[in-house]
């Protein structure tokens, strides 16, 4: 309809497709506008406006969406290391544990294969606020 108001001919319009009403535009706009009423010539402009106004709202939305990406990217980086972090501080007690009691490694895996032992474990597993 915009073609036809700028100056084209209906017919020629109807038989076109999309690139080659996309190539009709751009002759008329390279050839300094549509021919015929300011009317329809507005409307030609009202239309270059929409589709750019349109080109940089979906340029703004895709670079958000990589924004959040990378934020999001990011917290699972900072989550992963926090939880390796509290992986090996609750290693490194347990060993020093061991260590503090004066326990070698044979010693240690007889006490964690003890009752005691697994008891312990189990209380300190799902009881100690601070195990994830």
């Amino acid at each position: 309809m915009r073609l036809a108001r700028a100056g084209e001919d209906e017919e020629a319009l109807v038989q076109m497709d999309h690139p080659q009403l996309l190539q009709a535009m751009a002759r008329i706009l390279s050839d300094g506008g549509p021919k015929g009423d300011v009317s329809g010539a507005i409307e030609v402009r009202l239309w270059e406006f929409d589709l750019e106004e349109k080109r940089v709202e979906k340029e703004r939305e895709e670079k958000r969406m990589e924004n959040e990406m990378e934020i999001r990217a990011r917290q699972l980086e900072i989550d992963r290391e926090v939880h390796l972090f509290q992986l090996q501080t609750r290693q490194d007690t347990q060993t020093g544990d061991a260590n503090a009691t004066g326990l070698d490694t044979e010693s240690r895996r007889a006490w964690d294969e003890s009752l005691a032992g697994r008891t312990k474990w189990y209380f300190d597993t799902f009881f100690t606020p601070n195990a994830c």
